[in-house]
């Protein structure tokens, strides 16, 4: 067999394509868009960075002046909470105090003349009256009289006996009775519903 090889060149060379060109303008058109990227993200990170690093600061701030705050707010509920504690000893004081007192100024109103008193033992919300009168009469007078007053919500019938006639022929009489007096918390009320 026989096979024929023909080594001779060409007549007419082949047309050779340049794509060197074309490729390096788009890896240049790539490096540009990667650097333009790059920078908007490096750009964007930097003021993302800055506004983070405002807000802790200002955060930090807040907390600072919060707990400045806590402090002197923890200070003024000591303060508060001591007064608290002198009012409710003031009020309990009030409480155990000002209804004898008025009571002892309602006394001295309303007991007549021809009645006066011995002993007076103060208990809290009762009064015990001991004391001698001229006549029966009068101490009747004088129960009515402190019953006729708002801090006075009961008196007790008066027990009353007779002593012996002295020298003079004249009796003396003698009385113990007692009054529910009101609490200071109590007398408000009482004030409001009228009467003397």
């Amino acid at each position: 067999m026989i096979v024929k090889i023909d080594l001779r060149p060409e007549k007419a060379p082949r047309k050779k394509v340049n794509l060197g060109g074309v490729g390096r303008i788009f890896a240049l058109l790539v490096v540009l868009m990667f650097i333009a990227v790059s920078a908007v993200t490096m750009t964007f990170a930097g003021l993302k960075y800055q506004y983070m690093k405002s807000s802790i600061n200002t955060i930090q701030n807040d907390i600072e002046r919060l707990q400045v705050q806590d402090i002197r707010l923890g200070e003024e509920l000591e303060r508060l909470q001591a007064e608290e504690n002198n009012y409710s000893e003031a009020l309990k004081l009030l409480e155990e105090e000002l209804p004898t007192l008025e009571f002892l100024t309602l006394l001295e109103n309303a007991q007549p003349e021809g009645v006066w008193l011995e002993t007076i033992q103060v208990k809290p919300g009762t009064v015990s009256l001991k004391g001698k009168a001229w006549e029966e009469n009068d101490v009747v007078i004088f129960a009515k009289a402190l019953l006729d007053n708002r801090l006075v919500y009961d008196v007790g019938f008066p027990e009353t006996s007779r002593g012996r006639p002295g020298a003079d022929g004249m009796s003396i009489v003698d009385f113990n009775f007692s009054c529910q007096i009101v609490s200071i918390t109590d007398i408000p009320a009482r004030f409001s519903g009228g009467g003397n």
